[in-house]
């Protein structure tokens, strides 16, 4: 039997956050994790490929790897995430390296009734400082144990963020009806919201408020996401220019996909 739940996660460069996702995946205990796949893209990381580190996960999982190094590849990386998951009915959760899926999360999120023609987002907490400071590796879990405890309301409100626009839950037979992530768009920052948007279009969103994902900021791992690259100026002039061609054209679907070759490692 396949897995109910693949995980679908970019890898670019950043090893210490991976490290961290991998002992959070570690937690997965066995009827969990049997029930899930990590589907890892490293984006052609030049510098700490990510085949090292994930082969330490225990859980079912694939890495692939992109064969070249393009500057803000991110769409197609999800692109060759969700083509390789494979069976159309499967629901994917699309996330970024910085956001972890805990064990009592994930519990919460298996036991649910998805319908097909919707998307989910999940809740969003920022790990403390003082957490992590406290528990180390076993932070997140604490922090998880806490927030999906019956009764702790006051907790929940005082952590609980705005959902992650990046995060979500989606069948891939869905994802796939709007051609996935726009490719024109590599290369740029911004592209996210109109593949959002079209999402939405033939599968609404719906928020998922009981289930938490736990984001990792810079200040707890160094590397946890890509704030460290440029994500304005030039590369957002670059986006709205792509954009206006586009409109222009009168069509702003999605056109050829998975246009980068890749490799399946593991």
């Amino acid at each position: 039997m396949p897995p109910k739940l693949r995980l679908v996660y970019p890898y670019y460069d950043n090893p210490q956050m991976l490290r961290r996702q991998v002992r959070n995946w570690n937690t997965y205990a066995p009827e969990l994790a049997d029930r899930v796949e990590i589907v890892l893209v490293d984006d052609a990381s030049p510098q700490h490929p990510a085949l090292p580190i994930f082969g330490e996960c225990r859980v079912h999982k694939k890495l692939l790897r992109v064969d070249r190094d393009i500057a803000w590849h991110q769409h197609a990386a999800r692109n060759i995430g969700a083509h390789e998951v494979g069976e159309d009915e499967a629901w994917m959760f699309m996330s970024d390296m910085d956001i972890l899926l805990p064990p009592l999360a994930l519990r919460r999120l298996l036991a649910k009734t998805l319908i097909a023609d919707r998307h989910y987002g999940l809740q969003r907490v920022f790990l403390p400082r003082s957490f992590d400071r406290l528990f180390g590796d076993s932070s997140s879990g604490v922090l998880d144990a806490m927030l999906h405890r019956p009764g702790l309301i006051a907790l929940r409100n005082r952590f609980a963020s705005r959902p992650h626009c990046n995060s979500f839950l989606v069948r891939r037979d869905r994802y796939w009806k709007i051609n996935g992530y726009d490719e024109d768009f590599v290369g740029t920052y911004g592209g996210d919201g109109l593949f959002i948007d079209q999402l939405s279009e033939i599968a609404p969103y719906a928020l998922l408020d009981d289930v938490y994902a736990i984001a990792i900021t810079p200040k707890l791992v160094a590397d946890a996401n890509t704030q460290r690259w440029e994500r304005g100026g030039e590369m957002r002039k670059a986006f709205e220019r792509r954009l206006q061609r586009k409109r222009e054209a009168g069509d702003l679907r999605s056109r050829d996909p998975l246009r980068t070759p890749w490799t399946r490692l593991l």
